[in-house]
């Protein structure tokens, strides 16, 4: 979102103009993408009293825009603190992002004055300012994710759970195919479809997150040089290629625990996109859902 900086009927601090005789505001921004997902680490950096003194007063906060307009994806991230993470889900975007950064007002700002205020506003100059207006304009960027290069197949074109009648208390994979099979008693596999809608991520990390930490076990054993089978299926091309472009060399998956990036389970939540956070969100949804009705 490029801010026409015209819009505006009172001084905003930029590099684009002289507003503020003196002052700064700057942002720095490191994107990487990983298991489809966009991360952005942004770092804030102020200087100038009379905007530090509003954040001690709680009156603003930094924002950071994210637009992507080829997909219609927006999405303001606010912060108080100098530093912020955001992670966006990479299929939610494609080619060029603009990124965009600024100290908005949390709240109405009556008679705001500042020392800094360049002398052709006015000796003694004052504004009102209105909730989410922008006081300071940071840098811009633009990365270009290139979404068709790092993005991956869908789990659902690989991976689907299915009944198997004839053990109603087991709970296996089958790898022998271009989709992996999660099998399942029918008690089991009803509940998933009772709950997919509404506690998918809750699902997600009940049924499929520890299937793939098998799979991905498997997948480490496997010597791809004399092995005809497992390599050639589709489900394993798609999850080889997802490590590689992460960084990952199959054989040094980690069975154990620890925080290694290539630990199992940090790579089943990562592939899955985190889905046990989401799930606690679910879980807290409902609680508060329950309260509501009782």
């Amino acid at each position: 979102m490029r801010l026409n900086k015209g819009l505006t009927p009172y001084p905003v601090l930029s590099s684009m103009d002289d507003d503020y005789v003196r002052g700064s505001f700057r942002a720095e921004v490191q994107e990487e993408i990983s298991f489809g997902q966009l991360k952005l680490s942004i770092d804030y950096m102020l200087d100038e009293p009379g905007l530090k003194e509003l954040f001690a007063q709680g009156k603003v906060s930094y924002a950071t825009h994210v637009e992507c307009s080829l997909v219609g994806y927006r999405q303001l991230f606010s912060s108080k603190n100098n530093h912020e993470n955001v992670t966006i889900d990479a299929g939610n975007l494609t080619n060029e992002v603009e990124i965009s950064t600024y100290i908005v007002a949390t709240e109405d700002i009556h008679g705001y004055h500042n020392e800094q205020f360049n002398i052709g506003f006015g000796k003694g100059a004052s504004f009102d300012i209105w909730r989410g207006g922008i006081l300071a304009i940071g840098p811009e960027y633009t990365i270009d994710i290139n979404r068709d290069g790092k993005n991956y197949d869908k789990m659902a074109d690989i991976l689907a759970l299915a009944v198997d009648e004839s053990n109603p208390g087991d709970v296996w994979v089958d790898t022998e195919g271009d989709c992996l099979r999660l099998y399942v008693s029918r008690d089991l596999f009803n509940v998933y479809h009772r709950h997919k809608a509404s506690d998918r991520y809750m699902m997600i990390q009940t049924f499929f997150v520890p299937a793939i930490m098998s799979v991905l076990m498997d997948m480490k054993d496997v010597d791809e040089e004399n092995d005809e089978g497992m390599t050639s299926y589709r489900w394993y091309g798609v999850f080889a290629k997802l490590l590689e472009q992460n960084g990952i060399d199959i054989k040094d998956i980690q069975l154990g625990t620890g925080n290694s990036k290539k630990n199992i389970g940090r790579l089943a939540q990562q592939i899955f996109k985190y889905p046990l956070l989401h799930a606690m969100d679910e879980l807290e949804r409902a609680e508060h859902d329950r309260d509501d009705d009782e």
